[in-house]
């Protein structure tokens, strides 16, 4: 699929593009296929009942023949949108009884254009956007068109409306020379005017934020830019029906990390296949919300990219930013926050005057609370509206000044400031003086500081976003600091508001106003540190990741989870700068964290780190090998293993060499699991073979006959042949108990993973029931138990129900027994899947909805995505067509946030089933090219054999002999690549019987 946005030209002549690419006129097979895009995109949310269209394509037509014909329309529109390399069924949906054209991706059809520049010239009633409005979309909406009864009334009112502008651009232009003055309300304040208090200022950023998409509040770094965001944002939030949704930057540290960052914020996640604002645009759609980006001046470019496009294909989008420099994209308003109000300098003038100024008010209120029972009055009262007056009404100036009242009187202060700021008192005040302002005023209050406070503050700038306690007394505490001190010059650094509590948190944490952090690095380089403390730092979060009590080769718990979310912009920091001060660190922190990245879904990014340190990092070290074999794990469950043959196959070298022969069997292992996904017979084969007869002393002497015998009887069972797949797993399960008492590593479990439901919905399917690589290393009690779902998967292929429950609840008893969570979610949802598979609909719910909640409880987001699959297909069966369609692509939606492809892949299965159980062939055909367009992406699997397979008789049987010839072509051509006997027979039998006639 393309990245670019679909564009649909229907003024003039009716044309489709992407990017560099046109739909030619000989790819529309079906003129009806032509003519449904052009009735979709008119229509009302791009969306059409089936009925609905079939009625307007053929009007008084046989319904059944009419929507046979609807759908044949479908498909020729499919592959004429295939034709310039979109996925065709991605682009023309078929949903609940709707044809949904483009429902996730952005589009832009010039008449739509069009109306909504008109809507905006009249909203703002302005010339130039009467002019935008009207350039460049003169032309008739489809003159190809015109004596056709569905193109009228849109065409008439077009013309109408273009009249119309037109006229009122006329209008317009003849007042446009007396009417230049309200232009003046948009230009920037300079940036000392005197405004009276920020309710005025509030109330002018509304009226802007009302008219424009885009207002960037602007000004130097402590102006109050954030503050007066969130307080607009929150006075203004019922304007906005889907709410506000704010974004911090100010943590970030690259460019690619601001759409996470964004997605994060909007609770979504990225597919790594696709850009940032495409995947943005398509889940904000047409949503009426407020997207507040706080602190863009470090990420400009990327955030101004981001922003265009989301305004661009968002019609209901505001974006409310702060940024010390503007985005500079089409639309934007930007607004210069002023400094807080200023008293006049006018000696003994009356206190009720001087509190009128908000700098006052503010350096009041603050001092009071830095030293109770100060007032501004009397004495002091000309020195504070000097000092007021000499740090410009900077609201962040104010408050560290206020805070010194505890140990300084105001004229103490003054005097202070006399010395260190000169720059406040001389001449004019341009952007750039502002930012020395800021600057020269942090300088005054570092120089303030006792040197205790100095060493901490400068040396707190290595973290990035929050920390806790004991992070800043193992990080910070150095000659001079001792670590018993750190606390309480902290609790300093916190009263002269240098160091921020975070709220919200169950421990205290803490974190730096960005520009005081910036500062602070500054002054940390300039002591010589920076080197110093990034590495103290580094080592923290190294030394805190390596220290997950999770047993090697287990999965990290909630608690664990929760701690290493609050921590992953300091743990980003980390990697960034061991990258390139320490590459073996970075190998560390990576090998640490990848458990947490497959647990959480961040898989797109745990894969880049683990690349890019090994990279960094080529040496043939035992580290390397962990990596390399993380990176293994990564990669399948990502979907991506282009590298995973090369990855494997290096870690088992370098660990040979190392005579490492646990660690090197753990790389066969994983190997192992690859080849069984992707690989024929022959190549499985091979490699158990050249390792089932290994003997070492520190590998269990039943571990590798074990694995040997569970690999051979999973691929067997990948390849439907059921008795050799019993036959291995029984042969598995006996090794397997020889090893119950062994404390030493015994297996990664692989899954019977998928099962082929043609007993229920009458096509050889595989359903995705499982994750094929658990992804965990047990003992060998764990291993009896997950051979023991294996075995009862064949059972039940060959509707063994009764011996299959028993295996499974031994399976069950043996993991409650260990206290096995993941594994006792793991049989409780076989369990439910057997019970549905007996017709045992009501059984099979509870369990799988116990499953459910004990993976989400432990934090499995893949398994729980796989559960709600299943959960699906249950539903479908039970006759809950609707609640199954709500579970599958609530699947596929976890599936897709978590940049999961095989994942996404299996809820297309899903919904494919549900469909074949619905009886609604055509949405089953459409997941089921998505399904094989997912898997094909890969590489070659079953999944998409089988997919192929049933395509191409579906095709067949609703007497497209033609196109389920390519379908079956292809199956039979996978099958023989994996050597897949049961497929192979299965495609001679399709070609003899069904299509034989008709190719």
């Amino acid at each position: 699929m393309r990245d670019e946005v679909l564009r649909i030209g229907l003024l003039g002549v009716f044309s489709i593009s992407t990017g560099d690419s046109v739909i030619a006129d000989d790819a529309w097979r079906l003129r009806k296929a032509k003519t449904l895009i052009k009735l979709l995109a008119l229509a009302p949310e791009r969306r059409l009942h089936v009925d609905q269209a079939a009625e307007l394509l053929w009007a008084g037509r046989d319904p059944a023949s009419a929507r046979n014909n609807l759908h044949q329309a479908i498909f020729a529109a499919r592959r004429a949108l295939d034709s310039i390399g979109l996925d065709g069924s991605r682009y023309l949906e078929l949903r609940e009884e709707l044809i949904l054209l483009s429902p996730e991706d952005p589009v832009r059809i010039d008449a739509v254009v069009f109306e909504e520049l008109a809507a905006a010239a009249r909203e703002h009633g302005e010339p130039g956007a009467y002019r935008s409005a009207l350039e460049g979309f003169d032309a008739e909406l489809l003159p190809a068109d015109r004596y056709e009864d569905w193109s009228g009334e849109r065409r008439d009112s077009l013309d109408q409306l273009r009249l119309a502008l037109k006229a009122e651009l006329t209008e317009l232009e003849r007042d446009s020379v007396p009417h230049r003055a309200g232009i003046s309300r948009r230009e920037l304040p300079s940036q000392l005017t005197s405004f009276v208090g920020r309710e005025r200022e509030l109330a002018e950023a509304a009226t802007l934020l009302r008219d424009a998409r885009l207002l960037t509040l602007t000004g130097a770094g402590g102006c109050g830019k954030t503050r007066l965001a969130l307080q607009l944002a929150a006075q203004r939030g019922e304007d906005f029906a889907d709410g506000v949704w704010p974004v911090e930057l100010a943590a970030l540290g690259e460019p690619e990390l601001v759409g996470p960052a964004i997605a994060q914020a909007l609770d979504t996640r990225l597919a790594s296949d696709r850009p940032p604002e495409i995947a943005l645009a398509g889940h904000v759609g047409a949503r009426r919300l407020l997207l507040l980006l706080d602190n863009c001046e470090h990420l400009v470019e990327p955030v101004a990219r981001i922003a265009e496009a989301l305004l661009s294909h968002c019609p209901n989008l505001t974006v409310l930013a702060t940024s010390r420099e503007p985005l500079r994209i089409p639309g934007e308003v930007t607004w210069r926050v002023p400094s807080l109000s200023l008293p006049r300098l006018i000696h003994g003038a009356p206190a009720d005057e001087w509190l009128e100024a908000e700098s006052v008010r503010l350096f009041a209120a603050r001092a009071a609370q830095a030293a109770p029972g100060f007032e501004v009055g009397g004495e002091n009262a000309d020195v504070v509206v000097s000092l007021c007056h000499r740090l410009d009404g900077m609201p962040l100036a104010i408050e560290l000044a206020a805070a010194r009242v505890s140990v300084l009187t105001p004229a103490q202060i003054v005097e202070r400031l006399d010395d260190s700021l000169d720059l406040l008192s001389t001449g004019p005040r341009t952007a750039m003086t502002r930012q020395q302002t800021l600057r020269a005023t942090l300088a005054w209050s570092f120089e303030l500081l006792e040197v205790d406070e100095q060493v901490l503050l400068r040396r707190l700038a290595v973290f990035a976003g929050g920390f806790g306690l004991e992070a800043a007394e193992d990080v910070g505490a150095e000659d001079p600091l001792r670590r018993s001190e750190v606390v309480a010059v902290l609790g300093r650094l916190i009263d002269k508001s240098l160091v921020h509590v975070e709220e919200g948190s169950e421990d205290r944490r803490y974190r730096l106003l960005e520009t005081v952090r910036q500062y602070a690095v500054e002054r940390l380089e300039e002591a010589g540190e920076r080197s110093t403390f990034e590495r103290r730092h580094r080592d923290w979060y190294v030394a805190l990741a390596e220290s997950d009590p999770t047993p090697a080769g287990e999965l990290p718990d909630r608690t664990t989870l929760r701690g290493l979310d609050q921590e992953r912009d300091n743990l980003r920091a980390a990697l960034a700068s061991a990258l390139v001060a320490d590459p073996q660190a970075a190998l560390r922190l990576a090998i640490a964290l990848w458990r947490f990245w497959l647990m959480r879904g961040y898989l797109a990014e745990g894969y880049r780190w683990l690349t890019a340190a090994l990279a960094a990092a080529p040496e043939s070290t035992a580290v390397r090998a962990r990596a390399l074999l993380a990176a293994c794990v990564i990669g399948l469950r990502r979907g991506v293993p282009v590298r995973v043959h090369e990855f494997a196959a290096e870690s088992v070298s370098i660990l040979r060499e190392l005579e490492d022969w646990a660690g090197m069997f753990d790389a066969v292992e994983i190997s192992a699991a690859y080849r069984v996904i992707v690989s024929p017979a022959q190549d499985i084969e091979l490699l158990v073979r050249e390792h089932e007869g290994l003997l070492a002393e520190d590998v269990p002497g039943a571990r590798p006959p074990m694995w040997a015998a569970h690999t051979r009887g999973i691929a067997a069972w990948f390849r439907r042949e059921y008795g050799p797949a019993r036959e291995q797993l029984e042969a598995a399960l006996g090794h397997a108990g020889a090893l119950s008492a062994e404390s030493r590593p015994a297996l990664w479990p692989l899954s019977y993973g998928m099962i082929s439901v043609e007993p229920e919905t009458g096509y050889p399917l595989c359903l995705h029931e499982e994750t094929g690589l658990i992804a965990r290393r047990v003992g060998g009690a764990a291993a009896v138990a997950y051979i023991l779902v294996n075995l009862a998967a064949v059972d039940r292929a060959e509707a063994g129900f009764a011996h299959a429950e028993e295996l499974i609840e031994e399976s069950l008893a043996r993991f409650e027994q260990l206290g096995d969570r993941q594994g006792e979610a793991f049989g409780l949802n076989a369990f439910g899947n057997l019970a549905r598979s007996g017709g045992d609909f009501e059984r099979g719910r509870v369990l799988l909805e116990r499953s459910l909640a004990l993976r989400q409880e432990i934090g499995d987001r893949r398994g729980a995505g796989i559960t709600l699959g299943c959960l699906a297909m249950l539903l479908a069966r039970s006759g809950d067509a609707d609640g199954a369609r709500t579970s599958a692509a609530q699947s596929r939606t976890w599936f897709a946030e978590n940049d999961d492809l095989i994942g996404i892949g299996a809820a297309e299965l899903s919904l494919a089933c549900v469909a074949l159980c619905a009886g609604d062939r055509a949405d089953a055909r459409a997941h089921l090219e998505a399904a094989a367009s997912v898997f094909g992406g890969i590489e070659t699997t079953h999944q998409e054999g089988w997919a192929l397979a049933v395509l191409a008789a579906i095709c067949a049987e609703d007497g497209e002999a033609a196109t389920g010839r390519r379908w079956l072509d292809r199956a039979s051509r996978h099958f023989e690549l994996l050597g897949a006997g049961a497929g192979i027979a299965y495609c001679r039998e399709l070609e003899g019987k069904t299509l034989q006639s008709g190719c």
